[in-house]
């Protein structure tokens, strides 16, 4: 398990002692690495949009294009961060599917590593990859970035990471991070 991986672990620990699935870690990580194996990459056949496969590495990205009508711009595009990195890109494909239908743009869907498997950085680099590889396609303002769950909070990092880099792109038009564990409890939270 990677470094983050082992810090979340300790932290869920303390903060649930004796109790939940956290008391047996190794028994927790094998269900994950079981869970993230169910969930290897096939590229899907269904007719629900039109696929292309695009990858950098070893971690594929779909861009879904509507059946339903003509794009309505190939000058903009979405980038669709699932919250369950491998997963469960599976079940979140129908949300961008239905992104692409609505929007009529094409959404790019990164299949990224889950932090289980890799240090978090690594994923956040891999969806960094699909990012900088948009702009050679779109102008930064016209990419809509769309998280969803843990997808919503690597939404963000995109930024931060963009911030950080020696070589920087331009920052998304729009940023749509919706992470339910970050939702505030009150108005004046």
């Amino acid at each position: 398990m990677s470094v983050s991986g082992n810090i979340a672990t300790s932290l869920l620990r303390l903060l649930h002692p004796g109790k939940g699935s956290f008391r047996d870690v190794e028994k927790s990580r094998k269900r994950a690495a079981k869970e993230n194996e169910r969930g290897r990459f096939i590229m899907p056949r269904d007719k629900r949009a039109l696929y292309e496969l695009v990858s950098e590495t070893e971690y594929p990205c779909l861009i879904l294009r509507s059946r339903r009508w003509e794009m309505v711009s190939e000058e903009k595009g979405v980038l669709f961060l699932c919250g369950d990195a491998i997963s469960g890109w599976k079940m979140q494909l129908g949300i961008a599917i239905d992104d692409a239908n609505r929007t009529g743009l094409p959404a790019w869907y990164p299949i990224y590593p889950s932090i289980t498997e890799v240090n978090i950085t690594k994923s956040i680099d891999v969806l960094y990859g699909v990012y900088r590889k948009m702009t050679e396609r779109y102008a930064s303002e016209k990419i809509a970035v769309v998280g969803l769950s843990f997808g919503g909070t690597f939404a963000m990092e995109l930024v931060n990471w963009n911030n950080r880099s020696p070589e920087p792109v331009g920052m998304p038009g729009l940023i749509v991070a919706h992470f339910p564990g970050g939702t505030p409890d009150t108005e004046e939270d």
